[in-house]
């Protein structure tokens, strides 16, 4: 009985498990779509058409956007600097604070890491609980 059960279930939950690999990867491409979109550079843009107007503001990654590559969190270190940068140019209209924040809202919303600027290291995971500790009983 039991190993009538056993294999349905290792391929439901193998199923389940792969399925969650490739519906939550999220490309560098999908990725510049949404930033160009969030930073009003356009709407219902093409792939091209978003790593163009991206690129004309200096956000292009020093590799270029890879269509078949996932975000990481280098990528996204990477683009937050160039957002930055083009805000304090004047080149999208949003101050370097606020593009900022879209940028973490962004990757927040798309469930990617939320991006740490460059030279400072991510926040550490929290502290386990402390101990309970259990008095002897008289």
């Amino acid at each position: 009985m039991y190993k009538k059960l056993f294999l349905p279930f290792v391929i439901l939950a193998g199923f389940l498990c792969f399925s969650q690999v490739i519906f939550s990867a999220v490309t560098q491409c999908d990725y510049a779509i949404k930033l160009a979109e969030e930073l009003n550079l356009g709407k219902g843009l093409s792939v091209e058409e978003a790593i163009s107007a991206l690129t004309k503001v200096g956000i292009a990654p020093k590799e270029g956007f890879k269509c078949d590559v996932e975000v990481t969190r280098e990528f996204l270190n990477e683009i937050q600097d160039l957002v930055i940068a083009a805000a304090e140019k004047g080149l999208i209209g949003f101050s370097p604070e606020s593009a900022t924040e879209i940028v973490a809202s962004l990757s927040k919303d798309m469930g990617l890491p939320v991006p740490v600027p460059v030279g400072a290291v991510p926040p550490p995971p929290p502290p386990p609980p402390p101990p309970v500790s259990v008095s002897p009983t008289k």
